[in-house]
């Protein structure tokens, strides 16, 4: 008995060995996998075209993407056109069918071009959604950590428009397996929208102000009933909101990387602080690809490097 008893000690505290150190290698396994990632020799496994193919959507998509990457922006936003889809609007084609068919064609190219690659960089931090409307294709870039960060903020703003029950791993949830994001995850709701962009509360809510302005407007004109007191509301807010981009030549930069493209109340204390913090994000970026190859980077910020 005394005996079976040592045994059975003896093999409980080996199993409890295995289980533990299994538990750890697989712990450790996920981490150097993850950190280990070799961006480089990855991209030379990846034909030229494809590359290029690659750094095309990257670029494209970097003036809004880099504060999402490199920053604190929860959000970022581009819609492609999918140039197999015979329902391109007539407008698109009549003022930019040379785009249509050399920049949106290439554009999409990359994003397919992407997907096909993307598992060689795997995330733990970012994550891209594709939302199909038609011919067009929504894609949302997230930062999940800023995200959330940027939910808990603003939690009276989003329980207001979603309900009590939200939460920001509920949102960020809810926004993951969204067939449309904006209309389903933020009930269409522009200002919510605006914030998880990284555009200002106070920013956002007067730009969906005057989006239910305007509606409001339309829709009394076809109803013949007085617009006077809605226009005049409309003007006062259309006229505070302005290009939050106010670079001049001289800021020109060898990344070509912008300021956070969206209309805000430039004198409102809240955009005058996203301008300070926007700008040092910039300079910041630009730093970080000066001198270096341009996917590359991007790759290894997407990885975690």
């Amino acid at each position: 008995m005394m005996i079976d008893g040592v045994v059975k000690k003896l093999f409980i505290g080996l199993a409890c060995f295995i289980l533990v150190s299994g538990s750890t290698v697989g712990i450790f396994f996920i981490r150097y996998s993850h950190k280990s990632i070799d961006v480089a020799k990855a991209l030379k496994s990846i034909p030229k075209e494809d590359r290029d193919s690659l750094e095309w959507f990257f670029r494209h998509f970097r003036h809004s993407s880099s504060y999402v990457l490199f920053g604190n922006k929860p959000m970022a936003w581009e819609i492609v056109y999918d140039p197999c889809k015979s329902d391109v609007p007539l407008d698109y084609l009549e003022n930019f069918l040379p785009r249509l068919d050399l920049h949106d064609m290439l554009v999409f190219k990359g994003w397919e071009t992407w997907k096909k690659y993307q598992h060689l960089f795997p995330s733990s931090r970012f994550v891209f959604l594709e939302n199909r409307e038609d011919n067009r294709i929504h894609i949302h870039l997230i930062n999940k950590e800023a995200f959330l960060k940027k939910v808990e903020e603003h939690i009276d703003y989003f329980a207001e428009v979603l309900g009590p029950d939200a939460t920001p791993q509920k949102v960020l949830n809810d926004c993951l397996k969204a067939n449309d994001l904006v209309e389903e995850a933020l009930k269409g709701n522009c200002g919510l929208q605006g914030v998880l962009f990284g555009f200002g509360k106070h920013n956002s809510q007067l730009f969906w102000k005057r989006n239910q302005l305007e509606a409001a407007k339309e829709s009394r004109k076809k109803l013949l009933l007085k617009v006077s007191s809605v226009e005049e509301e409309y003007e006062s807010i259309n006229s505070r909101l302005s290009s939050f981009d106010d670079s001049k030549a001289d800021d020109f930069n060898p990344l070509r990387l912008g300021l956070v493209q969206c209309v805000a109340d430039c004198e409102h204390p809240e955009t005058q602080e996203l301008k300070i913090e926007y700008r040092k994000q910039c300079k910041e970026i630009i730093s970080k690809y000066k001198g270096k190859d341009f996917l590359e980077v991007t790759l290894m910020q997407i990885c975690g490097n």
